[in-house]
C-alpha cells in the first residue's frame, strides 16, 4: 500500500502542475509557454490510525481503510484541480481524443466519490462491519484506477498545451 501511495505521489509530482518540465533557459526565443495559474488544492485531514486488537476488529479495519482512502484522495486532488482549471481554459481547443479521456476521468472520480459517500455515511452510522471495509477497499481500488486515469489525461493536456503554444 505505501509502495503504491508513493509511486503515485512520485508520477504527480514529477509531472508539475504548473509548466512543461522541459522549458530550458538556453532555447531560442518561442512563444511564450501556457501557464495554468491554479490555486493551492484543499487537502483533507488525515486522522490518526487505530491499531487493530484482531483480525475481526472491524472499527480499526474500517477507520484505517478510510485513512488510505483520504491519503490517495490527498495525491489525486492537486491533479484534478489542475484538470479543472485547464478545462475551463481551454477546453473547446482541446482534442477530441483528450476531450474522451477527461470524461472518462469524471465518470471514475465520480463513481469513487459516491462510493465513498455511501461507506462513510456506514461508518458514521457505526457500521464497522466487514462489509463497509470491503466498501472502503473498493473506494480505494476506484481511485488508484482513477489516479492513473489522471495522470494519463494530465500528460495528455499538458502535450496539447505546449503544442498551442507553438512549441
Amino acid at each position: 500500500m505505501k509502495k503504491l501511495l508513493s509511486f503515485l505521489l512520485i508520477a504527480f509530482t514529477t509531472g508539475g502542475c504548473n509548466a512543461p518540465a522541459d522549458q530550458g533557459a538556453s532555447a531560442p526565443a518561442q512563444k511564450p509557454t501556457i501557464t495554468l495559474k491554479v490555486p493551492p488544492s484543499q487537502l483533507m485531514e488525515v486522522p490518526e490510525r487505530k491499531k487493530p486488537a484482531s483480525d475481526t476488529d472491524w472499527e480499526a479495519r474500517v477507520i484505517n481503510k478510510n485513512i488510505e482512502v483520504i491519503q490517495l484522495i490527498n495525491i489525486i486532488t492537486p491533479v484534478k484541480d489542475y484538470l479543472v482549471v485547464g478545462f475551463t481554459q481551454y477546453g473547446p481547443k482541446f482534442s477530441e481524443d483528450l476531450n474522451h479521456e477527461w470524461k472518462d476521468t469524471q465518470e471514475q472520480l465520480g463513481a469513487a466519490l459516491a462510493l465513498y459517500e455511501k461507506a462513510g455515511k456506514a461508518k458514521g452510522e457505526g457500521q464497522f462491519s466487514q462489509q463497509t471495509f470491503f466498501m472502503f477497499e473498493e473506494v480505494w481500488q476506484l481511485l488508484v484506477k482513477t489516479g492513473v486515469a489522471g495522470v494519463r489525461t494530465k500528460s495528455m493536456m499538458d502535450s496539447e498545451l505546449k503544442r498551442m503554444s507553438g512549441q
